[in-house]
């Protein structure tokens, strides 16, 4: 008896031994990604000799001698189980072919890859590095984050917590020598830990205010963290680790599901990982369509080299399409190479409103427009027609199209009234009087660039970009603001009260009283941060007379817009950002993060933390009292 239990026990070794290996090899990857990754950006944000450069070379060369070995053992493992599948592990297997290669090329071409001076392909060599160890990090980082629902079950505050997160990391690659000059244009020292917590919120959140200049004060490096910020910000950071943890792992779990589809908005737990690969995909495609078109607009003089050239256009590109407002000029698009340059405002302008409008529209029309096509198509070839379930465009759908379209005809027309004595005196014929008028309703719709000179708007002009920064994008869009949604659903609300009616009703659906309910819980709690943002502010920049001398409005319209700018992650302003106070800046960091974030979202996930309700609904009903209204 105990000779038929002996291979069941060794499978039961075997198996032990197996899961200990597995553990090992995935705790050492992960370190040792994190510990290159941390050399890598001291190699990149601090200068260093030549010796110093061998000995961080070789440092390289080990690192990927351990990720070849240990995702060679872990493919082997995977393929022993009888679990390899190339469809699910073909990435992690491009990973080790990567780190072989190199480790050949080190071993039989040493004078092309071992490259310390400028001399030879420095360039080449370091960028190939940083490939294999942030491909690896990524891989490792991201099949531990998509199971985050493990630590806690509120997907709200993981969202929060997530852009916390990237905000700190963000501000500390800021603080690197040299990402920022060494001595500050605006500040004339190097830059504080405030400001760059400061440049980091502004750019995670998508939102455009500076304290330091983008253009002057942060180096080429600077400048790409900066971008990287944006898009990571743009996107969500959990969308990025859930994607890359689908295109490593090929699965994941289905509370992890749960917590991706509230984040993107989709209605089917079977379309998540579908829809957030449509998302990525569909954004770097805009991102680069966008790029090229910048690219060929741009004026060849007003570059010193190519790479120049195609680094403003891929740096703009990526902060028109995530709403950003960043820009490598001093002035925005009011700089003198580009200030009546309009085919690249439009094509600004353009990219705003695709990333401002939601990606569930952009996929809705997408498929309507595409099935048009193939129906047409097999008319004229088959003389049939293409037979296809018609999609319907949703209500949702529609309400966010014609709101987007209504409020940019009504700040156009406005801005063009108002402006007209105005900003728009720079702006020669009546094609760049309409482009930038176009652009001016665009932008304070938490964009933020600025194609005008500011300080030149009109009061009636700046109560607008008040209401229409308030507003802001739509929802699933990367952009900020209370949505377009929020706003329509509001709107209609008090159409459907002065009608005596109990319910909100369009066409031929009704709009369910959850959705008006979180609609006004939003539009009450935004107009409660920014009071407070407004008040902080204002207390602290009482006797701070810089801010005074700004431009000819008054101290509070000043603060006021910079206020609803941070909250609405718009990033306009009229001038005082980098002449506030710490504490002020401080307060404007919170509402940048707040509006980014939500500030109902942060309520749901405080409470979920804090009760043990978790969204669990009420099986009981209290009697109802009548409250006086008016």
């Amino acid at each position: 008896m105990e000779w038929s239990k002996t291979p069941e026990r060794i499978g039961k070794i075997l198996r032990r031994f197996q899961s200990v290996i597995t553990r090992l090899v995935d705790a050492t990857l992960l370190w040792i990604s994190l510990a290159a990754l941390l050399l890598s950006l001291y190699d990149m944000g601090f200068s260093s000799t030549p010796e110093m450069e061998r000995r961080m070379f070789l440092a390289y060369i080990v690192f990927i001698a351990i990720f070849f070995v240990a995702l060679l053992f872990r493919n082997a493992l995977i393929f022993l189980n009888r679990s390899f599948s190339v469809k699910e592990n073909w990435a992690q297997f491009g990973l080790m072919v990567m780190a072989f290669l190199f480790l050949l090329g080190v071993i039989f071409l040493p004078d092309f890859f071992k490259a310390y001076n400028a001399e030879t392909d420095t360039v080449f060599t370091n960028a190939l590095l940083y490939v294999i160890i942030l491909l690896v990090f990524i891989e490792e980082i991201s099949n531990r984050s998509a199971n985050v629902l493990q630590v806690t079950n509120s997907p709200a505050l993981i969202f929060a917590l997530s852009f916390a997160f990237i905000i700190f990391i963000g501000a500390l690659l800021l603080m690197l020598p040299n990402a920022t000059a060494e001595v500050m244009s605006t500040t004339g020292k190097r830059i504080t830990f405030t400001d760059a917590l400061f440049t980091a919120t502004s750019a995670v959140c998508v939102t455009g205010l500076i304290v330091a200049d983008t253009a002057t004060d942060f180096t080429r490096l600077g400048q790409v963290i900066i971008m990287l910020l944006i898009q990571i910000g743009g996107l969500g950071i959990m969308t990025f680790t859930n994607f890359f943890a689908l295109f490593f792992k090929g699965a994941s779990s289905f509370q992890n599901q749960l917590m991706v589809k509230d984040m993107i908005n989709v209605e089917q737990i079977g379309e998540v990982f579908k829809t957030l690969i449509k998302i990525i995909v569909v954004t770097f495609s805009i991102e680069i369509i966008g790029a090229l078109l910048i690219f060929f607009s741009s004026n060849p003089a007003a570059f010193t080299s190519f790479g120049e050239r195609l680094f403003f256009a891929l740096f703009h590109s990526v902060s028109a399409f995530c709403n950003a407002g960043f820009s490598t000029y001093t002035n925005g698009l009011y700089e003198e190479p580009i200030r009546h340059n309009y085919n690249i405002h439009l094509i600004v302008a353009v990219l705003i409103i695709l990333g401002g409008i939601g990606f569930s529209i952009l996929f809705d029309y997408y498929t309507y427009l595409k099935n048009i096509v193939k129906d047409k198509v097999y008319r004229l070839l088959k003389s049939e027609r293409y037979h296809y379930v018609h999609p319907i465009i949703s209500l949702n759908t529609k309400i966010v199209v014609y709101t987007t379209l209504f409020l940019l005809v009504f700040g156009a027309v406005l801005f063009a009234v108002f402006e007209y004595n105005h900003s728009l005196t720079e702006h020669e014929g009546w094609w760049g009087k309409l482009v930038t008028s176009v652009f001016g309703s665009v932008t304070p719709r938490t964009a933020g660039f600025n194609s005008v000179n500011m300080g030149l708007l009109s009061s009636p002009t700046i109560m607008i970009y008040l209401l229409l920064m308030w507003i802001g994008a739509s929802p699933g869009s990367t952009g900020g603001g209370i949505k377009t949604t929020t706003f329509a659903i509001g709107t209609l609300n008090f159409v459907s009260v002065a009608r005596g009616k109990e319910q909100i009703e369009i066409g031929w659906k009704e709009i369910p009283a959850e959705a008006v309910r979180r609609a006004f819980a939003i539009i009450a709690l935004s107009l409660i941060a920014i009071g407070f943002s407004v008040f902080f502010v204002t207390f602290f920049e009482e006797n701070n007379q810089s801010i005074l001398t700004v431009n000819n409005n008054e101290t509070l319209v000043n603060i006021a817009f910079e206020c609803f700018s941070a909250f609405s992650t718009v990033g306009l302003s009229l001038g005082i950002t980098a002449k506030l106070t710490a504490a002020s800046k401080i307060v404007l960091i919170v509402t940048m993060f707040i509006g980014r974030v939500g500030m109902l979202t942060l309520l749901i996930g405080m409470v979920n933390v804090l009760t043990t309700k978790n969204g669990k609904t009420n099986l009981y009903r209290y009697p109802k009292e009548e409250i006086f209204i008016s």
